[in-house]
Parts: structure tokens; sequence; C-alpha cells
């Protein structure tokens, strides 16, 4: 479970811009803390793509929260291991620190702190964004770097892919959001062994903007992975959450 769950994405290079609606433009990182709630899973898809979409997830239980901030970079332990990322977003629950460089917007690296802590290296960083962004956008990155953790050590490649697949209103359980943007966002690893174990995770994560917010409002993630040496799938992981900042 641990190789899905370090895809946590959470989009804090952008925010959709007042004056122009649906369309995603770059601003500074936000250091505001913010609750994170987890929802129920039980039958929750996606729903529909397209324009003037409204996407209803009102009823859904509220199962549990954290606070989840952005950090300055150099208060976060692992820092050392990522030179060229200025700030880092914490997720408590996980251990985990996600490094990124909001310059080239981009995820540089993941730092899970406990007693082995894993250490993900990206030597080819993960763009996450292009700009201006709106409804139909796309953008695909290759990426590459090292695993070391819980697992042994790993040579780490892959795909990013994402396309703005969705504009309209959502409704979560904390409020009605209208002019939201769904991004839908897949994130495709290798991670290759020496031992000859070869892993495959493959991370789907649907996420919605909103104007005034930097972080998404509404999120639904899938992972899987897959042995490819035996050809069997060893772990799936379901994940929904609603963020709301704090006052």
């Amino acid at each position: 479970m641990k190789l899905i769950v370090y895809y946590s994405l959470v989009i804090t290079f952008f925010i959709i811009s007042p004056s122009l609606a649906q369309e995603i433009t770059k601003t500074p990182i936000s250091f505001k803390p913010y609750t994170s709630y987890s929802l129920d899973t039980t039958g929750v898809s996606e729903g529909k793509n397209g324009k003037n979409v409204t996407w209803d997830f009102s009823s859904l239980k509220i199962t549990g929260n954290e606070v989840q901030r952005n950090m300055p970079k150099d208060s976060c332990p692992g820092a050392q291991y990522y030179p060229t990322a200025n700030y880092a977003l914490n997720i408590p629950s996980l251990h985990m620190y996600q490094f990124y460089d909001s310059v080239s917007t981009s995820r540089v690296g993941i730092y899970r702190d406990e007693a082995k802590p894993t250490i993900i290296i990206y030597t080819d960083p993960i763009k996450l964004a292009n700009f201006p962004y709106t409804y139909g956008d796309t953008l695909t990155d290759n990426f590459e770097g090292t695993y070391s953790g819980s697992f042994g050590k790993a040579k780490r490649t892959g795909t990013f892919k994402k396309q703005a697949d969705g504009a309209g209103t959502i409704v979560t359980p904390h409020g009605t959001y209208k002019k939201a943007l769904r991004i839908k966002s897949v994130e495709t690893i290798l991670d290759e062994y020496k031992d000859g174990k070869k892993v495959e995770t493959v991370n789907t994560f649907y996420y919605w903007l909103v104007p005034g917010q930097q972080v998404h409002v509404f999120g639904i993630f899938i992972g899987k992975t897959k042995n490819l040496v035996t050809n069997t799938d060893t772990n799936s992981f379901k994940s929904v959450t609603s963020n709301v900042y704090n006052k």
C-alpha cells in the first residue's frame, strides 16, 4: 500500500482566477493550513466529464480528518535530499513530506519520516502544470529517479498525464462550488529492483479546483499495483477527500 499512498497529489502551485472563469493561473505558495476530510468511498465514482456538469457528492459520510499544510522546505525532515525544492506538503498521518519546486511547477521527491525512512528522489522531476490552464488542456511528462525504503532500492521511471476534462458545479459535504474545473491525472510508475522484481503502480486522481481556493476542494484517488514478473495484482487503494481551509 505504501507505494500507492505516496501519490497523494495536492495541487498547490495554482489557483483559479476569479476574473477568468475556470482558468488556472500561477500564484505564490500559501502556507495556510487546511483540513482534509476523509469520506466514505462506497459506490463513489468520478461522474461525467464535459462542460456544464453538476457533480453532487453532498451525501457522502465523513469518516475522519486531519490538518495538512505546505511548509518551507528547510523546516521539513529530509530536506537535504531535495536541493531544488522550495516547499513541501506535510501529510501527518503518513509521516510524509512531498517536496516541490514552485519555479518549475514540479514534484522533486517524497520523504517519509519513519525509523527506516522512505526516500524518493526524482533526478528528472514530474512537471505538474503549464500556465495558463483551462478546460480541455492537457499535459504529459516523463520522469525518473530512485526509490529507497521498506521494499528495498529501485530505479523509478514513469509517465504523468493530466487533462482538464470537466467544468461546472460541484457539491460536497462542505458546500456548493460553482465554476469548478475537474482535472484527471494518471501517474504510471515502474520500479525496477536489483533482484529482478518489477512493480508497476498506476495512480489515477480526479480533483476539482474552484475560484479563490488554492487547494482542490474535492478529490477521488484510485491506486493499483501489479507485480510485472508474476503478472499479479498486489494491491489496490481508493480514497475520497474534501478539503476546507481553516479559519
